[in-house]
């Protein structure tokens, strides 16, 4: 469980971050209803029961659609959409999320056929992360 107080620090290990730095805000990448899918449901439950344990951090999810016509209504929390097959909206995800600052968690919620071809890895290497 995470500690009653804000921000939080991990504790440090070689596989953890190596900046001081400490989390004000989680990103989700995944898919986010209202489109139905099992993760789209896990990602939201996930999102809502973080806000609970830690209230004071901010929370935000970049949504996966399957095209760009696709033409969900997201909740407010979605920040932006990636489309799933264009590397590019992948790109101006990460460039997004970049531009949060330091002390940006980023969870990716993964299953085999929502993200295109090789596109989440170049979205991973995008992002300016501080964990090794």
């Amino acid at each position: 469980m995470l500690s009653d107080q804000a921000p939080f620090h991990p504790e440090s290990s070689d596989s953890m971050r190596t900046s001081n730095e400490p989390i004000r805000r989680v990103i989700f990448v995944g898919t986010y209803p209202p489109r139905q899918c099992g993760i789209a449901t896990f990602t939201q439950d996930l999102l809502r029961n973080m806000q609970l344990l830690e209230p004071s951090l901010v929370f935000g999810v970049y949504a996966i659609n399957q095209n760009s016509s696709e033409g969900h209504t997201y909740p407010d929390e979605v920040l932006g959409e990636i489309i799933q097959d264009d590397r590019g909206s992948y790109l101006a995800a990460a460039e997004q999320i970049n531009k949060l600052g330091p002390g940006t968690l980023v969870i990716i919620q993964h299953e085999y056929g929502i993200y295109g071809n090789e596109y989440l890895i170049g979205l991973m290497q995008a992002l300016n992360i501080d964990y090794e």
